[in-house]
Order: structure tokens, then sequence, then C-alpha cells
């Protein structure tokens, strides 16, 4: 079973998907997965590449909570063209 969600921090818009594993060496847990990344760039969505490694906790809030993390620590070496 999988979600995926709109979030965004600062100048960046994200999809995120959050999969639960019901099987598996992750079951009973989720994983959070980076999609489609854009900033916001002279008033304009504009598509952006960020590799992030998928984040895993014992819930969906944790394994969010891990890859909003990730994002806020890869923006300040990242900003977006003004």
């Amino acid at each position: 079973m999988s979600d995926t969600h709109l979030k965004r921090n600062g100048e960046y818009v994200y999809d995120v998907t959050l999969t639960k594993h019901e099987a598996g060496p992750l079951s009973c847990g989720y994983s959070a997965s980076l999609g489609l990344v854009r900033s916001l760039e002279a008033g304009r969505l504009v598509s952006v590449e960020m590799k992030i490694s998928d984040t895993y906790g014992p819930t969906a809030d944790e394994a969010g909570r891990s890859l909003d993390a990730a994002v806020e620590m890869w923006q300040p070496e990242h900003p977006p063209i003004r």
C-alpha cells in the first residue's frame, strides 16, 4: 500500500510516496521515497534533480520526517537560482 503527498520546504515543492511494507525484511515498516522536485524560481516552478535515498521508519510519519530532514540538509548546498 502506498500514498503520495505533495510537500513544500522553503523554495522547494516535492512529491513524497509513503509505502507500507507488509512482507520481507521491511515488514511492519514504512519507506518514504522522493518523487518529482521543483523549485520556485522567478515566480515559476522549475524541475530540480535532487538525489536523496529512500528513508525508513516504523511509522509513515517517522519515514516521512526522515525524508523531510534529508531534503532540508540538501537545500543549503543547492540554493535555487533567482
